[in-house]
């Protein structure tokens, strides 16, 4: 193939291959890439608990790694068949950005921004009938409540 999109580990392991070339990615450019949690709106609506316990969760894995890299890359490498070194090196470019962050006003603004800028691409090149409303679609509400 000419060309293709993925991340990591798979990016690395991509490049390791003969003829393997990444022509860009997060360590170049950081605000490429956006990564969101989608949950279907009946349980958001039914189970919000649930939802809220698998942020949380997240959160909590994240300032694991922070806090603890070497222990939490060896829990993570074997899922990916790599060494624990390996997957350090994967993921040293990534922004992950913990709660306090994302919980900021400016954050919202950025995801408002980002969320609109993708309805319009995804619109222009037919991928969707019709753009959708950042209101509607975008919920942000249980983050705001995640710790109350």
């Amino acid at each position: 193939m000419d060309a293709a999109v993925t991340w990591e580990p798979w990016l690395s392991k991509a490049a390791e291959k003969a003829g393997g070339h990444i022509l860009i990615s997060t360590k170049n450019e950081p605000e490429i890439i956006i990564d969101t949690l989608n949950v279907r709106e009946d349980i958001v609506k039914n189970n919000p608990e649930l939802v809220k316990g698998l942020m949380r969760g997240w959160f909590k894995a994240l300032k694991y790694y922070k806090d603890n890299p070497v222990e939490a890359s060896e829990i993570i490498a074997k899922h990916y068949d790599i060494t624990p070194e390996k997957y350090r090196i994967q993921v040293e470019g990534l922004l992950w950005e913990n709660y306090a962050t994302q919980i900021r006003s400016d954050e919202e603004r950025e995801w408002i921004k980002a969320f609109n800028i993708i309805s319009e691409l995804k619109f222009m090149n037919g991928r969707i009938p019709k753009k959708p409303d950042v209101e509607r679609s975008m919920n942000r509400n249980l983050l705001k409540e995640l710790y109350e």
